[in-house]
């Protein structure tokens, strides 16, 4: 079996004529432009019904639900979608809903959009792109294998020779380590990152490590939290690769990185190639947060909004979470939609570690509420994603 050194100097030949082409075609391009609708890769589209408008100045009003599905849903995306091909098996509700979770997400994981990096302040070495994908959690390693499969000099392009030699012996003793050779990094990538063939199984959403999260026989009382919620509003051989961040990309303590590697990494996260491998990795998150959608009998946007984020930052809800869910809520059974998802989150978050706390809370209340503060920031949803759609149902 080829090691990944030699698998990549196999392909170079191959692959550099490929970069090349590919590098004429991106370079040929207009600058991305913030806030375009996202292309969808189907020719038969339905017209978005009219569900609300906005002046001239883009204000949006809020008219009352429509209580029927959604077709499509208009808004704005700061992300540049243009090129991305959605696949077929989505519907166009499914597509833009999807999309418009990855701009609200990834606000949250960062400002830098599909370049959002973030240091070793969790313990996971080193976070990259719009879903945070991590050495710690053995994430991040198959993308940047697969990239490497794919568009081998894509790394010379944004690395000096040592970074990428550095790189390339960090994802040498992980792929080793993990009992996979190469051709079989896919099956890898399904399993950590969220591949598009993956499929969801309700113990996958409910059997799941997150740093965020407490150990299981810590104590907390829910009436910590109670109040807020109404108110306004890892394996040996990722350590070592984790070891391999903290020993490389940093100046001290794994929080400031070296210039150089921060900006060489997100150069890498920004690149077209590297986006389309990031959406990806997205699909299964997208598909656990529709399973969510039906095992919690939720409908309207903000909830799959709401269930997205938390497959994102928390990983799923365990099963012990639903039940006090369902313990509270089955109690008065005419409760909205909005306010069970309130109560979901009354008893998520204490999984939390309690330095966590706040964080979940304002991201899920801001979605639930459609407006918040998170991270310092106050957040109006509907405005700045410029949609009337926010209170509708897509199921």
């Amino acid at each position: 079996m080829k090691t990944f050194r030699e698998f990549i100097n196999i392909r170079s030949l191959l692959i550099i004529v490929m970069s090349i082409g590919l590098l004429a075609c991106n370079n040929s391009g207009t600058n991305l432009k913030n806030f375009t609708k996202p292309a969808v890769d189907n020719s038969d589209q339905s017209a978005p019904d009219d569900n609300g408008s906005s002046d001239e100045n883009g204000n949006v009003d809020n008219p009352e639900p429509t209580n029927r599905p959604l077709n499509r849903i208009n808004f704005c995306s700061r992300l540049e979608l243009a090129s991305i091909r959605w696949p077929s098996s989505l519907s166009e509700v499914e597509i833009d809903s999807y999309a418009l979770a990855l701009n609200i997400t990834g606000s949250y994981e960062g400002h830098s959009d599909w370049k959002n990096i973030s240091n070793n302040f969790d313990d996971q070495g080193i976070s990259l792109g719009i879903f945070q994908q991590n050495l710690g959690q053995g994430s991040l390693q198959p993308l940047l294998i697969e990239v490497a499969q794919d568009y081998e000099y894509i790394y010379r392009q944004f690395f000096n020779r040592n970074q990428t030699e550095s790189i390339f012996d960090m994802l040498e003793d992980w792929d080793a380590n993990s009992g996979l050779g190469l051709a079989s990094v896919q099956s890898k990538l399904s399993r950590n990152t969220a591949g598009i063939s993956e499929a969801i199984t309700d113990e996958s959403l409910t059997n799941f490590y997150s740093p965020l999260d407490i150990e299981d026989n810590e104590n907390i009382k829910p009436r910590e939290v109670t109040d807020r919620i109404f108110a306004k509003a890892s394996n040996s051989k990722n350590q070592r690769s984790v070891n391999w961040a903290i020993k490389n990309l940093y100046e001290r303590n794994g929080r400031t990185f070296k210039s150089e590697w921060k900006r060489s990494f997100q150069g890498l996260a920004g690149d077209p190639r590297y986006v389309s491998k990031q959406v990806r990795a997205g699909h299964t998150i997208h598909n656990k947060a529709m399973r969510f959608m039906e095992i919690y009998k939720a409908k309207e946007l903000k909830s799959y909004l709401f269930f997205f984020d938390i497959v994102v930052q928390n990983g799923g809800i365990r099963e012990s979470t639903r039940q006090k869910y369902l313990a509270e809520v089955n109690q008065t059974p005419s409760m909205s939609e909005n306010d069970r998802m309130k109560v979901l989150i009354k008893h998520r978050v204490l999984r939390s570690r309690a330095q966590y706390r706040a964080d979940v809370l304002s991201r899920k209340l801001t979605i639930l509420n459609g407006k918040g503060r998170v991270h310092k920031r106050n957040r109006d949803l509907r405005s700045e994603f410029c949609t009337s759609q926010y209170d509708e149902l897509i199921k």
